[in-house]
């Protein structure tokens, strides 16, 4: 199945166009930028993103921030697609043990930056990761500020890529029926006839129910954790553990 396919089902759906017809190349171009402005809206919206990458590289010491994105905007750090929505885990890679150490890095908030007093302070070791989204490379600050040449490991939400009209769709297990209809809701306005304007509704109770079935399957319950006032006693930054079915605290 390639895009075209998706857009002409997408028309049949509305009754705007017949089964067996070919859609007209400028139908085809405009119905395609519809289905790339969806992709694109759901990779805001983190419970539509079904996969994530795990990138590794090699700091530059005394560098902050070092840039993620695509190799056409230079960056430090090279995605294949467009720089990724979230970075959602990260590791300080300890390159010079063997076998490699993997520490975690802190992901913190743009509150948590702007209240550092010494943003350029500098260790072997850092503790924290804050991520500034900006477009169209990503800045990823470390504190305090690496000074040895280590690696970094992070885990990034992987976006849904654009489309050209020949190219193959292939996404996981409810998502051909989520686009169709989504697109096929989004056409309505602008193949507005009897037959397309009757079935509106039920085009949009469809669409609605097959978007709710991956964002199901896609968004993971939260983890429960210890407010950030309730802290280990160990002077790494990492969040506090408690059983309390063995009574043991940390």
């Amino acid at each position: 199945m390639t895009a075209q396919d998706i857009i002409t089902n997408a028309l049949i759906e509305i009754g705007a166009w017949a089964p067996g017809e070919t859609v007209d190349s400028d139908t085809a171009a405009f119905c395609l930028t519809k289905l790339n402005r969806i992709f694109d809206n759901w990779n805001a919206e983190e419970s539509y993103i079904y996969a994530t990458t795990l990138f590794q590289g090699t700091l530059t010491p005394n560098k902050n921030p070092h840039t993620l994105g695509t190799s056409a905007n230079t960056p430090d750090f090279t995605v294949s697609t467009v720089r990724p929505p979230k970075i959602t885990e990260a590791n300080l890679v300890l390159t010079d043990q063997t076998p490699n150490i993997y520490r975690p890095l802190q992901i913190v908030d743009d509150a948590w930056w702007m209240n550092n007093p010494v943003p350029s302070l500098g260790t072997q070791i850092p503790f924290y990761l804050y991520p500034n989204y900006s477009w169209p490379n990503a800045q990823i600050f470390l504190w305090p500020v690496p000074t040895i040449a280590y690696d970094i490991r992070l885990l990034i939400e992987t976006a849904l890529g654009s489309l050209a009209l020949s190219d193959t769709f292939t996404m996981p297990p409810g998502y051909e029926e989520a686009v169709t209809l989504t697109l096929a809701e989004n056409l309505i306005p602008n193949f507005s006839n009897t037959e397309s304007l009757a079935s509106a509704p039920l085009i949009k109770q469809a669409a609605a129910k097959a978007r709710e079935r991956i964002r199901s399957v896609n968004e993971q319950p939260p983890t429960m954790v210890c407010d950030q006032g309730v802290q280990s006693m160990d002077s790494r930054p990492t969040l506090s553990i408690a059983n309390f079915d063995s009574g043991f605290f940390n």
